[in-house]
């Protein structure tokens, strides 16, 4: 038999080996193609650029403001998000100035008023009568519906701009407020999940894919739904949703885990940075604001019969004990708008732990309350202070700043009994300003959950403006006319009644409310001159030139120094005027005045000759010219 020869067999193919950088790059390739595309959308400039201090307004090239776009970043889903106060600070801080920045929420923003009758406001007027000579600049960071996530981010940026104190009001909002654990406006309700949320929401890509989820869902809603939307919805309705949240639920002890882990990054940052601190107990409306929401809890009576039992107490005069039931009931408010009274608990032992001062605001509103129970006289609703309880945080806060931060050697004599009153005397406020607030106080209460749910606001129906005052709150309220326009309006309604300091509150309302804005002192500077009332624009014209000293303001006191007098300051003024202009005709014959009216005849033929090379035409120039012209020959 013979042996059959057998083929040879062809080598099994070997796999191409690549390179290891091969391998690296396709890893990446995801990575860099997501980079592209970030890099794309902000060169397009898509989304939003979520910096907490930016250059907002380009008059204000040296200002940071906070970004009126922040707050996007905490309302997932809100159309338009709550804005921000425009307080201004110098980007390079300026010797000899205090910086303070106010930490909150709607109430630390002034809530329903202008941000004149917030506490920072407050605050800070009476700061500049105690201590004139020092610069202070109170930034409120106070925003409506924000809970302490956006507090903490804000805090990692303000340490970066040399504070000197931070205030912090805070504590209402970790259940509806934007990403509190029962708020519409959270990413799922787990602090895990809404932290991985505000580092990635920075990135334009992952705006872009919010974006896209939010057209595509809403097309989808739409679409299933037969419900009409809602209508002018409040603030409050907003965020809210359906959630209620009972004593002591595991939703409950969430939230309050979440304000102390989040307080308590907050003050660690601010002890690293080595910046002092003041932390404040919250208020409420305890007995004139029914529970919203009473349901039964185990081991609890329902919200509504411990507030009935309250009332009933307060009716007998035991007022000890109706303080503990209108606590009691508020507490048992399954519709958590109002801090539970474990707020306060942990402010407290945060209070102690870190050996911070405490500003005992809860304690105040029951001192200053009927039976120590802190109700109507001191609030507008639930949980907003009126303009006089607002005036009383601040004095609370006061106490504390000018006994333990700031030296009294640099303080006036006034004593705080006069600085109140005389801060309470130059309040910055006018009858539009209180029945705009009044007006925004009828949409809240007059609304969910203060009324039923979708229910027609009665309190907006019923009412009829009776003057002019009332018209043009109504303009501002319903967007129609801005603030600034409508207190010039009523400016000019009172200018043509020769009413000048009532024309003059009204800009000067302005002025305060926006110090930065130096056209609204131009303005009112310019109209008081054309009347002759002096005196009045002295004293615009002296708080300009401290914010701003310019060829304007330096002209202006000279000239109405000049025309009082007082010709050595007139001289000083007018020579600083000139320092910043040499082409003013007015100045310049208003300064040969102060030269010869100071014994200098040759100065001023010089600025009298400059005066008339610019405006030959003058004939007041022309004769001082041909009278002082004799007289300086006569000195050669």
């Amino acid at each position: 038999m013979t042996k059959k020869d057998k083929s040879p067999v062809a080598p099994a193919a070997q796999p191409k080996k690549y390179p290891f950088w091969f391998y690296f790059a396709a890893a990446f390739l995801p990575f860099i193609f997501l980079l592209l595309i970030e890099a794309g959308l902000r060169i397009f400039n898509y989304g939003d650029d979520y910096k907490v201090f930016d250059k907002v307004y380009s008059s204000y090239s040296d200002l940071l403001f906070l970004n009126s776009d922040v707050a996007r970043k905490y309302f997932v889903n809100l159309k338009n998000p709550p804005t921000a106060i425009a307080d201004g600070f110098s980007e390079q801080k300026k010797e000899n100035t205090y910086r303070i920045f106010v930490l909150g929420e709607s109430s630390a923003a002034g809530w329903p008023y202008i941000p004149n009758a917030s506490f920072p406001r407050h605050l800070r007027r009476m700061l500049e009568l105690k201590f004139p000579d020092k610069n202070f600049e109170v930034i409120n960071l106070g925003m409506s519906a924000v809970s302490t996530y956006t507090l903490r981010d804000f805090t990692e940026a303000l340490v970066e701009h040399s504070p000197d104190l931070v205030l912090i009001y805070t504590g209402h909002n970790e259940y509806y407020g934007a990403l509190g654990v029962a708020s519409t406006q959270s990413v799922a309700g787990f602090p895990f999940l809404n932290n991985l949320y505000l580092n990635l929401i920075e990135f334009r890509t992952v705006q872009l894919f919010r974006d896209a989820i939010r057209l595509i869902w809403g097309s989808v809603a739409s679409g299933e739904s037969d419900e009409k939307p809602v209508q002018n919805e409040t603030l409050m309705e907003q965020m809210v949703g359906e959630n209620l949240v009972p004593y002591n639920s595991s939703l409950y002890t969430a939230g309050i885990k979440q304000f102390e882990e989040n307080m308590r990054d907050i003050m660690e940052l601010l002890r690293k940075n080595k910046v002092p601190v003041i932390l404040s107990t919250l208020t409420s409306n305890l007995s004139g604001n029914k529970p919203f929401e009473s349901v039964k809890t185990e081991g609890h009576p329902d919200a509504a019969s411990v507030f009935r039992d309250a009332l009933e107490k307060q009716e007998a005069g035991d007022y000890a004990s109706a303080k503990k039931l209108f606590e009691y009931a508020k507490d048992l408010d399954a519709l958590r708008f109002r801090a539970p009274s474990d707020i306060n608990k942990i402010i407290r032992k945060l209070s102690a732990e870190y050996k911070l001062p405490l500003a005992d605001v809860e304690a105040a509103f029951h001192s200053g309350s009927p039976g120590g129970i802190t109700g109507n006289n001191l609030m507008v609703d639930h949980l907003h202070p009126n303009v006089t309880g607002y005036k009383l945080i601040a004095d609370t806060f006061l106490d504390i700043i000018t006994d333990k931060y700031l030296e009294d050697g640099d303080s006036s004599s006034i004593t705080k009994e006069d600085l109140r009153r005389i801060s309470w005397e130059k309040f910055p406020f006018t009858k539009l300003d209180s029945v705009i607030a009044d007006l925004r106080i009828k949409i809240l209460t007059g609304s969910y959950p203060f009324a039923a749910k979708g229910a027609e606001n009665k309190l907006v129906e019923s009412f009829r403006p009776a003057d002019k005052v009332d018209s043009l709150a109504m303009f501002v309220v319903d967007r129609i006319m801005t603030l600034d326009e409508a207190h010039f309006k009523l400016a000019e309604y009172y200018w043509q009644q020769q009413d000048y300091a009532s024309a003059a509150k009204e800009v000067s309302v302005l002025i305060e409310e926006r110090p930065f804005n130096t056209s609204n002192f131009e303005q009112l500077i310019n109209m008081l001159i054309d009347v002759k009332q002096y005196d009045l624009a002295l004293h615009y014209l002296q708080r300009y030139d401290k914010i701003n000293s310019n060829a304007y303001t330096n002209k202006w006191l000279g000239s109405i120094y000049l025309d009082r007098g007082n010709h050595s300051e007139a001289l000083k003024f007018l020579q600083k005027s000139f320092n910043f202009t040499q082409n003013d005709p007015q100045l310049l014959y208003n300064l040969a005045g102060a030269y010869y009216l100071n014994n200098r005849p040759k100065d001023a033929f010089e600025a009298i000759r400059q005066c008339l090379k610019i405006n030959p035409q003058n004939q007041a120039a022309q004769n001082f010219y041909s009278q002082l012209k004799p007289l300086v020959e006569s000195l050669q």
